[in-house]
């Protein structure tokens, strides 16, 4: 990568969402206790909010709930609605989806209201509760896996990673220190060829894994050609809006990248490659309404 191309990532990856931690009334149902006050962080939109997780529980720690259960889940609350939040993805794909679903301005949402339970949770969910560093570890080491199996054919690259890489690698996830991560990456993928494109698109709530080819030679898969082709119904762009250099803007659907809307035109490689997550993966968010 060249240098204005790390400059670049270092300055994504600088990008921080101001979140307000409020405990639930869940989490206190029942006990004699007053409501503890809020808990502030600042979670980078790369970072995980599964590794800040134990901040939230520390400054909790005198709430009577938290002693009875020592695992944490977070939720979204609109109204009467409870959203468990997916800490799994990165805190930018989080903030860009709860932007897209309630049709809010970025200024609109911070700081970012999210309610702690101790509590068990009421329903099945994708992802319930965590109860330690090591469980979010875990499954960014899977996510990552997962990514370089759809690009390179292969999770050798992962697997076959020296133990001291890899606890080097997670401490630059935590910290967010692009160069460090960036250090790892290039020694991790300098002799692969790349087959596949991971993307991960978020789609109005459902989460679609596409893997198309990587181009070669004069080849170019665009970002709107890569819409159209696997989500025809609700992405049709016109010579004029494939080649031109203005955000999409299509009715009734929205899209954002670490919290934009790039041109149909560019190119999904380019994406790929300097708007990637930590977990390797492009995500892309999609909103649609009638």
């Amino acid at each position: 990568m060249s240098a204005a191309g790390d400059e670049f990532m270092k300055e994504l990856w600088s990008g921080k969402v101001p979140v307000q931690f409020n405990l639930s009334s869940d989490s206190l149902a029942g006990l004699d206790y007053e409501r503890p006050t809020p808990f502030f962080n600042l979670v980078p939109r790369v970072g995980y909010l599964s590794f800040f997780l134990q901040e939230v529980q520390a400054h909790y720690q005198g709430a009577a709930a938290t002693r009875m259960n020592n695992k944490i889940w977070l939720s979204r609350d609109e109204g009467d609605t409870t959203i468990p939040i997916k800490w799994h993805y990165p805190m930018g794909v989080i903030f860009d989806q709860l932007m897209l679903r309630e049709k809010k301005e970025t200024h609109e949402m911070l700081p970012l209201q999210l309610s702690v339970h101790f509590s068990p949770v009421k329903e099945p969910t994708e992802i319930t509760s965590l109860a330690s560093d090591s469980e979010a570890t875990s499954l960014y080491h899977q996510h990552i896996k997962q990514a370089y199996q759809v690009q390179y054919n292969s999770t050798k690259i992962v697997t076959n990673l020296p133990m001291e890489q890899w606890r080097d690698l997670i401490k630059a996830v935590k910290e967010c220190n692009y160069m460090k991560y960036a250090n790892i990456k290039t020694q991790m993928r300098k002799d692969a060829g790349s087959s596949r494109i991971p993307v991960l698109v978020h789609y109005n709530g459902n989460v679609w894994l596409r893997a198309p080819a990587t181009p070669t030679g004069d080849e170019c898969l665009t970002l709107g050609g890569f819409l159209e082709e696997y989500f025809g119904k609700d992405f049709s762009f016109t010579p004029e809006q494939k080649a031109s250099d203005a955000p999409i803007d299509l009715p009734n659907t929205q899209l954002l990248i670490h919290g934009v809307s790039p041109p149909a035109s560019t190119p999904l490689l380019w994406l790929a490659e300097y708007m990637a997550y930590p977990d390797c993966f492009l995500h892309i968010t999609i909103e649609t309404s009638s």
